[in-house]
């Protein structure tokens, strides 16, 4: 899991968005669930021995 359940935030991002963008607010939404975890969050099972990664 990326965060315990029941344990506060780490980290907080803000967005600000213009108010043009109010109509595409859902397709932002959904990018954001569906993307941006990929990039922001590293997985705490990977070992940075070279010894154990795939050959």
């Amino acid at each position: 899991f990326i965060q315990p359940p029941s344990s506060p935030a780490t980290e907080v991002m803000e967005f600000c968005l213009p108010q043009y963008c109010v109509p595409w607010i859902q397709a932002v939404a959904h990018y954001l669930r569906q993307n941006l975890l990929i990039f922001l969050h590293i997985p705490k099972y990977t070992d940075s021995n070279m010894v154990h990664h795939f050959k």
